[in-house]
C-alpha cells in the first residue's frame, strides 16, 4: 500500500519512508515479541531488519516496474531477513533451515523480476 500511495497519490519519498520505517519497526518486533524473544537481544535485528527494508524500499521505488511488483520484491527480503534472523535468535542455526529460506527467496526473486513488465 506504501508503494500505492507513492505512485497513484504523489505522496512524498521521504514521508513514505518514515512510514516504512515505523511499519517495519513494529512488525519486526511482533515477529520477536510472538516468538517469546526478549527484547534486549533482539533490538540490534529489528534496527538492522528495518534499515535493510527502508534502503530498499527507496531503492525499489526508482525501478520502472508495477506497485505489485515492487510489493513482492519488499516482502520476500522481509521474508528472508526476518526468517533467518528469527532463526539465529531462537538457536536454530541448521543449515537445511538456512538453506530453505535463500532457495526460496531466491527462486521467487528470480521469477518475479523475469516475469515482470518492465515499462
Amino acid at each position: 500500500s506504501i508503494f500505492s500511495l507513492l505512485i497513484f497519490l504523489s505522496f512524498p519519498l521521504l514521508l513514505l519512508s518514515l512510514v516504512s520505517i515505523i511499519v517495519v519497526a513494529i512488525l519486526t518486533y511482533q515477529i520477536f515479541w510472538a516468538s517469546e524473544i526478549v527484547f534486549s537481544s533482539s533490538r540490534v535485528y529489528i534496527i538492522i531488519t528495518t534499515l535493510i527494508i527502508t534502503e530498499l524500499f527507496l531503492a525499489i521505488s526508482f525501478l520502472p516496474t508495477s506497485v505489485y511488483v515492487n510489493s513482492l520484491l519488499i516482502t520476500i527480503v522481509y521474508y528472508l531477513i526476518s526468517g533467518l534472523s528469527r532463526n539465529w535468535l531462537m538457536d536454530i542455526k541448521d543449515s537445511k533451515v538456512i538453506k530453505r529460506y535463500l532457495i526460496n527467496s531466491a527462486i521467487s526473486f528470480i521469477i518475479i523480476l523475469l516475469t515482470a513488465k518492465w515499462i
